[in-house]
This record gives C-alpha cells, structure tokens and sequence, in this order.
C-alpha cells in the first residue's frame, strides 16, 4: 500500500470536524485493507512502537532551527524546497516506513545518531510534503491525525461489525493486533500472551478507617513508589510491559523467578539503596546501576487459564505459589492492626497502603473502589504540562516555568491548577525543554503551549480556591517530586479529584480562629 493513500485519508479525517463523518471515513478505509495493511495502518496512526527520536535529529536531517509542531514545519520546508526542482522517484510504501522505524529504533551507541539522520535525509528525499509531515509526526511519537485514540477504536469496531471492540481493548493493548483479530472475526476478551493488558487502576481514600468502612474486610499492601509492570512468561521467553503497555524487557532488568510454564503477573519495580531501604522514583529511573527489585502483587493469566473473574483472594493465593517475590499483605477487619502495618509501611519507605476487597475481579482498564489507595497527608497528583515559560537569568536557555494541570471530566480538556519551577535539575530542565518544544502547538510571547503528554508527580502544600484559573483552584506552593515517564495523560488525576482533596482538607483544620 501506498503511503500517499493513507496521509489523503487522514487529511480528509483531519479537515472534518464531524466525529461521526470522522469515524466513517477512517471505518471505510480500514475495511478495505489486507490483513499486512491493516496492521501496519493501524501501528502508525495510533503510535504503537513509537520510537521518540527527537525534533533536533528530524530537524538536523531537513535543515530546521526549532519552532512549531514538526510535522508542519516539515512540510513548509520541503513544499519551498519543491518548488525549485522536482524528483523522480519511486513511491513509498506504508511497510517501507514501518521498516524504517524499526530500523532507527535498532540503533544503538556511537555514531548512531549521526547514522539517523543520515536515514531520516535519505528517506524524506523520496517523499511528497504532505507524506514528509506524516512521517515526521511518526518518527518522533507527536502523531496528529485528527482521529483521537478512542475515535479509532469506535472505527475500527464499525469497519468488522464488532460493537465489543471497547471492552476487549481492555485485554488486547495493541490496537493493530486488536483490529486484525477483529477482522478476522476471532476478537477476543481473554488475556493473550504477550499483548499487554490495560491494567486495573485504584481510586483513594484518606485512612483505614474510610477503606474498612466501606470494605468490611481487606487486604492491605505496602505502596511501593516504583515502575509498575505487567510479566508475560511461556517457556523460557519473558517480556515485560509498563502500565503504558510499552515493551520494556531491556531497560529494567530484574531476577525474575516464575515457577509456572505460563503466566501474566502484575508488580512493581523498586530500586534499592546501600542500606536496603527503597530509593525515591525519580533515582530509579535515572541511575542504570541502581539495585532493583520486583516484587509482585497479582496474576490474570495462568498456565492456560484466564484469571479475570476469579476472585482476587484466589488470584493471590495462585500467586503465591510461583513466587516469593511478592508484596508484603495482611487481610484484617481490625483499624487498629490496619494502621500499625501502614506505619510499618512508612517507615520502610513506602507510599502507603493499598487496600483491596476480597472478591473483587481484576478489572482491565478501570479505575474503581475495589482497589483503594492511601496515603496519609495530601497526596501527591499526577498532572499534565500543558505550557512553560522561558526562565531568566541562569534558567533563561530553558523552558523551566511550568503550567500544571488536571483533567476537566465535564468540559473534556485539560485545566491548569497551578505553576512551578521547581523540582527538577539542570539536566532534567535540559531535557524537558527539548521534549516540550517537540510538543509545542503555538507560542505566545514567552509561553510555549504544548500538547498535553507530559506527566509529572506533583507535591504541595495547600489547594485553594483560585479565580485566575478555569479550574477553580490552586496549588499553594508546587514542586515537581518526579517525572512520571511510565504514565500517559489518560493517567493523569482530575479536578473532581482535587476537589474532593480541597474539601477533605477542611476535616484535618481547626474550627476555631
């Protein structure tokens, strides 16, 4: 298939501003496609595999200095370049792209980036404009084509016919995977070896008491402060998937000792210091000779037999039995025995607790009640950076001002709760300044807006009601404690949750003043 066919299809996606028209059109498309098609297709319009190389190499590679979203930039400067001669060359095909994204994620050490650009030279030489935008949005992962993931989806269930595309999503993580079984008819809602599952997500609350009151009896785990990750294993062959549902097999690696032929387990990644006590996140993920561990807490997948239904009590009890590497747990309706194992908790370095009802399913993809997190204070958020100013003086090279925001469920859209440039080192402000400008959508004096991708753990010491921002409130003095790489801007929390927070504060003040 032709490269040219897909970018005038999402051209016409992009140009509607009709969610229905949008989905026909792309259901129309994919129905016609071979089964090769269709997968490659799929990949590249939802990021599957993304490979992140960064706005300078695509720039290095066409003659740019920074500016606005790379894949327009790209195809101003090619489209002024086209106009002086023309180029006779062969078509691209959509499987010669999908070659050349797998080839410059194999790069690797010295000379490698030198090597990308070359490529990247090479290959736009051959491309119309418009095909070198597209390439260029896939090659650094900021894929903007008009059709959100949740609208690709709903197109391809329209395109086979298949109403319960949504839900077997939650198992079936990669969406080019999920539209060739689809096709085929064979679309499934069961666990499938080494396509990662959307994980089940937790919702807090503020003590035992709140949990057992609303559980009767529970298990409580320590809350580890690492890089959750889901295992596949069958024979000898394992892989590791973060809760973005990215392969990440090669960069952590973890004794993993698994007495099973085949399993899906859950757990987290913590790293370790000199005196066996948890680091904070931001060191594991930043230090390669970091000691790490894994330590597990649940199992979907069992030697051929799916786990999703089964109560979690059983599911922990399986657990046990193919490995000793799990998460400490106590299962009490007693508040008191509950709280000294939190205080237990905390003092070995932990977040806090999990409480989890006994019965519950594992419920891929959903964030609800079975699960409860909490922490004691206020919680650290998990937002969004939608913006940054240049910094001044020593910071005046970096975009270092950042705007942080939470998720509007009732408008849709991303609402900022507050600023801060705090947090982070000269490195990090190095790094995230190319990051955000490879994200920017427009400039406004020293303001960059930036698509919201970016997930950074927030602490602070206050919320307040705030008239300067949509949101309606503000964080009182807010630092960045960590740059959550492992989580994507569906993860992030809302406002409906930092005005539950606002409002719990008031029970923790005095009444008098």
């Amino acid at each position: 298939m032709l490269l040219e066919e897909l970018v005038k299809v999402l051209n016409r996606v992009r140009e509607t501003s009709s969610r229905e028209k949008k989905v026909a059109i792309m259901a129309d498309f994919l129905r016609n496609l071979d089964d090769n098609d269709l997968k490659n297709v799929v990949k590249l319009i939802s990021g599957i595999g993304r490979i992140n190389v960064s706005w300078g190499t695509i720039a290095r590679a066409v003659g740019l200095s920074q500016g606005e979203d790379i894949g327009e930039m790209v195809r101003r400067s090619l489209l002024e370049k086209r106009k002086q001669h023309s180029l006779v060359e062969e078509a691209v095909t959509v499987e010669e792209l999908i070659d050349l994204l797998s080839y410059l994620e194999s790069l690797k050490g010295k000379g490698s980036s030198e090597k990308r650009v070359a490529l990247i030279r090479s290959f736009f030489r051959r491309l119309s404009p418009e095909e070198a935008g597209f390439v260029a949005r896939c090659i650094t992962g900021e894929m903007r084509a008009g059709l959100s993931k949740g609208l690709l989806i709903e197109a391809i269930g329209r395109a086979f016919g298949r109403g319960d595309i949504s839900k077997a999503h939650t198992v079936i993580g990669d969406l080019s995977e999920l539209a060739l079984m689809a096709k085929k008819g064979k679309l499934q809602v069961s666990p499938k070896l080494f396509s990662p599952i959307s994980p089940m997500l937790a919702e807090s609350c503020y003590s035992v008491k709140e949990a057992l009151e609303e559980m009767g009896i529970a298990a409580f785990e320590y809350k580890l402060d690492g890089v959750r990750v889901q295992v596949h294993k069958e024979g000898d062959r394992i892989k590791m998937f973060s809760r973005r549902l990215s392969d990440i097999t090669d960069r952590f690696r973890v004794e993993l000792d698994l007495k099973c032929e085949s399993c899906i387990t859950e757990g987290e990644i913590i790293g370790l210091g000199l005196d066996g006590r948890p680091v904070p996140f931001q060191i594991l993920m930043r230090k390669a000779d970091i000691r790490r561990e894994i330590l597990f807490f649940d199992l979907v997948y069992l030697n051929g037999k799916t786990l999703l239904d089964t109560p979690y009590q059983e599911r922990r009890k399986m657990l046990e039995e193919i490995s000793d590497k799990l998460v400490p747990r106590i299962v009490t309706d007693d508040q008191k025995r509950a709280e000294e194992f939190l205080k237990e908790a905390m003092e070995m370095g932990h977040e806090g607790l999990m409480a989890k009802k006994l019965n519950s399913p594992y419920q891929a993809g959903v964030r609800g009640r079975y699960w409860l997190k909490i922490k004691p204070g206020l919680e650290k958020l998990d937002l969004v950076i939608v913006g940054a100013d240049w910094g001044y003086g020593r910071r005046s090279r970096w975009l270092s001002d950042y705007y942080l925001a939470a998720y509007d469920e009732e408008r849709g859209t991303f609402e900022v709760v507050g600023k801060t440039f705090k947090g982070l080192t000269d490195e990090e402000f190095e790094k995230m300044t190319g990051k955000l400008l490879s994200l920017a959508v427009k400039e406004d004096g020293k303001t960059v807006w930036v698509k919201p991708e970016v997930v950074v753990e927030v602490a602070y010491d206050e919320i307040q009601r705030s008239p300067k921002y949509r949101s309606g409130f503000a964080l009182r003095f807010a630092r960045i404690t960590a740059i959550r790489e492992d989580k994507s801007p569906g993860d992030a929390d809302t406002i409906s949750k930092i005005k539950r927070i606002y409002e719990s504060q008031f029970s923790r003040k005095s009444a008098k003043w």
